[in-house]
């Protein structure tokens, strides 16, 4: 059998394989939205974001503005983006995705925004590990460069610093977080204006409750 035969069954292999594969990412942005910035506090799950239904909480008259509890102030309007990874390499047992969320305050214009554990989070699954959540080592900025239409054009420096934990690859190294690389988001990217109920965020691990 010479070297021709031995390379087309390969070739094959490689079309199969790199044809079962699907990965990628999508980019949404919710504008100038009344929300809590605060979600659930617990590590794990997908993340909730809250949004203000036509009851919003009244402000007591009897009291003076200072003295005022922070659940009766009106919550801020914010412009969340989102860019979802994911990835699908044949089977159920191979997905992977990772989602960043970030809160932008008042409506989208252009500006520098810097990432912090306020405002930004990371939520990382798979087929075997439950959503969970990253804040404090997500570091870098979002440059928002325009507004136009239902698009927010944004030039992003994104990267998750933290440490590879060697516990995951050996209780399941059949999972895809395990052999995953840190998240990066970087370069400009579209993010297209949406809605809360846009069926994607069913599929980030990100949900969104009306009060």
């Amino acid at each position: 059998m010479n070297s021709r035969h031995l390379l087309l069954p390969l070739a094959v292999l490689t079309v199969s394989l790199t044809g079962c594969v699907h990965a990628g990412w999508s980019y949404k942005a919710v504008p100038d939205i009344t929300m809590s910035r605060g979600d659930d506090p617990a590590a794990t799950g997908p993340v909730l974001l809250r949004t203000e239904g036509a009851a919003a909480p009244q402000t007591p008259a009897a009291l003076p503005p200072s003295k005022i509890d922070a659940q009766f102030r009106p919550p801020a309007r914010q412009t969340v983006l989102v860019a979802q990874y994911k990835q699908d390499l044949g089977g159920y047992d191979t997905t992977l995705g990772k989602t960043l969320i970030v809160c932008l305050d008042g409506a989208p214009k252009p500006g520098e925004y810097w990432l912090t554990p306020d405002n930004a989070v990371l939520v990382t699954y798979s087929s075997y590990s439950a959503p969970s959540r990253e804040r404090v080592n997500i570091v870098g900025s979002i440059k928002v460069l325009k507004v136009t239409g239902n698009h927010i054009t944004a030039e992003c420096a994104v990267r998750d610093t933290t440490e590879g934990d060697s516990s995951i690859f050996l209780d399941r190294p059949y999972d895809p977080v395990a052999s995953s690389p840190p998240f990066a988001l970087v370069g400009v990217h579209d993010f297209v204006i949406t809605t809360p109920d846009d069926p994607t965020f069913d599929h980030a691990s990100l949900r969104w409750v009306t009060r």
